[in-house]
């Protein structure tokens, strides 16, 4: 187990990458086969994407309060006539797009707390 970044880098140093080493920890953490925790992964990955397209697509919350913020995003990074990188840009509408689908009580993947997820 590591608790800083610098113990992270230090022990992924014995493994192929930093991917390989989480799984590895998540086996011995939870008695779980590697098959079985790359499984999950797909699937969060899947949960992730689906809820990603789906606020830039356009969602209102339950209240109405809150949506559509990702989907003008989406039209301004591609007008393309920004100052800041486009990786920066679809980082924030991807993390709007996922909050605004949490906030109309879609699916998202929210590891390993729901609550930080939508803030």
């Amino acid at each position: 187990m590591f608790y800083t970044i610098k113990e992270l880098v230090k022990k992924s140093a014995d493994y192929d990458s930093v991917a390989d080493l989480m799984v590895q920890t998540e086996m011995e953490n939870t008695n779980r086969s590697k098959e079985f925790i790359r499984s999950q992964m797909e699937r969060n990955l899947k949960v992730m994407e689906q809820s990603i397209a789906e606020g830039i697509a356009g969602v209102r919350s339950v209240t109405g309060l809150t949506g559509g913020d990702a989907k003008k995003m989406d039209a301004y990074i591609k007008k393309g006539d920004f100052l800041s990188g486009q990786p920066i840009l679809e980082a924030a509408r991807n993390a709007v797009a996922v909050n605004e689908v949490n906030a109309k009580m879609g699916l998202i993947c929210a590891t390993p707390t729901a609550g930080s997820a939508g803030s």
